[in-house]
């Protein structure tokens, strides 16, 4: 290939905005560039190439993923610090981004490998000489911050929010409007998932945000980014604690389906499936309508969330959709109870086949958890044997939840403690009483009245029954515990 024609391709590739064009554009010129006889082109190549299989939606994301990976360090093994520290640093942060994105390999060292490559970008765009780039970093940083496993998840959270507010210091409404609208999109969603601070409070820190990111993202001008926010917002008004629950889940179940309006499934067929998931958990949770119905509602949206994730392709977001599958089988009133049971135990099962305690460690132990919910109301098997399994399960997910690093998902196990423990048949009778009052102690200090209403009142029946059954103590004050 002439100079003249190479230097055509590169024109063409800054002017191209498709995607799958630039990809093979690059790809055909790769194939008439030498890595000894043009290694700054050659690398240059590898560097677009590689930035554009992390964004590319066609084909498997996977292996989109993985060639990007690939590209990008290609790019690295001649652009180095020192000859192109700019050109470095655009392809340690682009890097940073696939890795956080990586479907394949080990995903707690993804995610440390995405915040080493973020990490060194900012030794070149510093604040001071590339503020813009470096306000950019800061956002990424805060994304691989909010789902990193390693460390303590508190903790991770508060750095995720750290990094999104001082990415604001430089993002502003007025000079980078669409920045800013996504840094508040993040914040928000940080805010959401905090486990540090008044619960109550930071889901309303997160509704402020996206409604801020929302001055921005319009559904004219923005229309993808709009349904995003439409999105999490859904999400974050089905765990709202102010306001009228019932009022809150219908909240949810607007937002979710104003961003389906945007989020078809041949334009954007990952954010519908996202949006079908998320559906599906709200219509478990709605209590306005007929209950049966809505159910129903669920079960159509979760199976529409799986024809988009499948197991190669998404394996996160398949194993919430079999989860929220699962939880409205348990809750299932139409079809035979005995049935529903089997099936909500099969796709905990199948949300298992890809969380371990490992990679998606909250996520296993709450799925262990509900597979202990389930096993308690088994009705086929034996009954003594299904709270053993109930048993078993929770005693898996206590070895990864905490009460430091998930407070919740350790309060609700303590609770599943408690019931497993109350309605067991093996075991010494008086011990598996006070060991049933014991768990729903520990629970009753994190699922509290003002912030889990309806757990604490779940958990204060049991504990009501454990006491009015309890065979130590004096009769008499075990029946006022109980009343």
């Amino acid at each position: 290939m002439s100079t003249s024609e190479l230097d055509s391709i590169l024109q063409k590739l800054v002017q191209l905005q498709d995607i799958p064009q630039k990809i093979s554009l690059c790809r055909q010129a790769l194939r008439l560039v030498g890595k000894e006889d043009q290694p700054r082109r050659w690398a240059y190549l590898h560097f677009i190439l590689g930035t554009n299989l992390g964004q590319n939606l066609l084909g498997e994301r996977a292996d989109n993923l993985e060639q990007s990976i690939f590209h990008l360090e290609q790019a690295l093994e001649v652009c180095t610090r020192e000859s192109s520290p700019e050109l470095w640093a655009g392809i340690q942060i682009n890097l940073g981004s696939s890795y956080s994105q990586r479907i394949r390999g080990d995903r707690p060292e993804n995610l440390e490998q995405a915040i080493r490559c973020h990490s060194q970008a900012l030794k070149i765009f510093t604040r001071d000489r590339f503020p813009k780039d470096w306000a950019a970093i800061q956002d990424n940083l805060g994304g691989a911050y909010k789902f990193r496993i390693i460390g303590e998840q508190a903790e991770n959270l508060e750095k995720a929010i750290e990094y999104f507010q001082k990415a604001l210091e430089i993002r502003t409404k007025q000079e980078l409007p669409q920045d800013w609208a996504r840094t508040h999109n993040n914040l928000g969603v940080a805010y959401s998932d905090r486990i540090r601070g008044d619960r109550a409070d930071n889901i309303e820190q997160a509704i402020k945000h996206f409604h801020m990111a929302l001055e921005v993202r319009t559904r004219d001008a923005l229309p993808k980014d709009w349904a995003t926010t439409q999105n999490n917002l859904g999400a974050t008004y089905e765990k709202r604690i102010r306001g009228e629950r019932a009022e809150n889940i219908e909240q949810a179940i607007s937002h979710h389906q104003q961003a389906l309006e945007i989020r078809t499934r041949e334009y954007y067929p990952e954010g519908w499936a996202q949006s079908h998931k998320n559906l599906g958990d709200a219509y478990i949770k709605r209590s306005q309508g007929d209950r049966a119905e809505n159910i129903e509602q669920a079960i159509l949206h979760c199976r529409q969330a799986l024809e988009v994730f499948t197991l190669q392709g998404f394996p996160e977001m398949y194993a919430m959709a079999q989860i929220n599958l699962a939880n409205a089988f348990h809750s299932r009133l139409r079809g035979e109870r005995a049935e529903n049971i089997e099936q909500a135990i099969f796709h905990y099962q199948q949300a298992l086949d890809v969380c371990t305690p490992q990679t998606y460690s909250e996520m296993w132990a709450r799925t262990q958890n509900n597979l202990a919910n389930v096993y308690c109301d088994r009705i086929r098997g034996n009954p003594a044997d299904n709270i053993e399994q109930a048993l078993h399960c929770c005693q898996l997910a206590l070895e990864v939840a905490t009460k430091n690093n998930f407070p919740e998902t350790w309060g609700r196990i303590n609770a599943s403690l408690g019931t497993a423990y109350l309605h067991r048949i093996y075991g010494d009778r008086t011990d598996n009483f006070e060991r049933a009052i014991y768990h729903c102690q520990q629970a009753l200090e994190i699922i509290t009245y003002q912030n889990f209403s309806i757990q604490w009142a779940n958990i204060q029946h049991e504990l009501g029954l454990a006491y009015g059954r309890r065979i130590s103590g004096e009769r008499g004050t075990n029946i006022e515990e109980a009343i």
